[in-house]
């Protein structure tokens, strides 16, 4: 019965080969980027990922939808009230782990001069519009909504978890980003697993690419910060380690409420097949 149900749904090689093709289209559309000199870097930006990763999300929907019967997104969530401890679990996490462990990798000044030119100015309307609604929304539907959503069905939940945040990471292209793209992928995971919440897991990620962006579009001047690591910025280790041992406390706080507020997740060998389609 489960073998008949499983293949019904993606394995982690095909959201392997899912990943490729999204690369793949990325790379065919890159001569979008050659209209910056026309329209400006930040309407070109917007235009190329709208383009990229909607033509993708196309793609891989069709393709999903060829092969599963259950191949609708839920949008429901189910305690609105979890809200805020999420979004504070995700900011906390930030601080615990992401900021930390991605200040480990130096970045050379020729990367991180690429980065901000690719990404314009985080108050123009068109940049804040790619990193807090576009990436979010197709991102999730992509990687939570498509390959988590079928991973769940054939694979234990944390080898799903890890190897959908795995390729989230590996479509970011560059290792810090993989690293923060990991983290949240887990974190949004989790959620994802226990709600099946895909309007969750694209506020969880609007929410972290916005307070990313939070500096810039209130008009802080982080340019000059922008090689010193938060250790430097705070200037003692002492007070380092707090904001890091304080932020790692309450993320484990936030996860251990969500843990008793979220229902468990109906396990899918209760699921039966009836002529050709998965019933739940």
């Amino acid at each position: 019965m489960t073998d008949q149900i499983s293949k019904n749904y993606l394995s982690i090689g095909q959201s392997i080969g899912l990943l490729a093709i999204t690369l793949a289209v990325t790379l065919f559309l890159s001569p979008i980027m050659f209209l910056r000199g026309i329209i400006g870097t930040e309407a070109t930006t917007f235009l190329f990922y709208l383009v990229t990763m909607g033509l993708s999300f196309w793609i891989l929907f069709s393709i999903w939808r060829n092969k599963s019967d259950d191949y609708t997104f839920n949008y429901k969530i189910p305690n609105g009230m979890i809200i805020p401890v999420i979004l504070l679990g995700t900011l906390s996490i930030q601080l615990s782990l992401t900021i930390p462990l991605s200040s480990l990798i130096p970045m050379s000044d020729e990367f991180a001069e690429l980065f901000r030119q690719s990404m314009g100015n985080p108050r123009n309307i068109f940049t804040f519009t790619t990193i807090v609604v576009l990436a979010p929304v197709l991102e999730e539907l992509i990687f939570r909504g498509i390959m988590l959503k079928g991973l769940l069905k054939r694979y234990s939940p944390a080898t799903a978890i890890v190897a959908s945040s795995v390729l989230f990471g590996v479509v970011h292209l560059n290792p810090w980003q993989f690293i923060s793209a990991l983290i949240l992928g887990i974190f949004i995971g989790w959620i994802y697993y226990r709600t099946r919440s895909t309007s969750l897991a694209i506020i969880i990620h609007a929410f972290n690419n916005f307070t990313a962006t939070l500096p810039d579009i209130i008009g802080i001047d982080v340019s000059k910060y922008e090689d010193m690591e938060l250790r430097e910025l705070i200037m003692t280790d002492i007070k380092y380690i707090i904001i890091i041992a304080g932020a790692a406390v309450v993320a484990a706080a936030c996860v251990y409420i969500l843990n008793k507020r979220l229902e468990k997740p109906i396990s899918p060998t209760v699921a039966r097949v009836e002529g050709n389609k998965t019933i739940f």
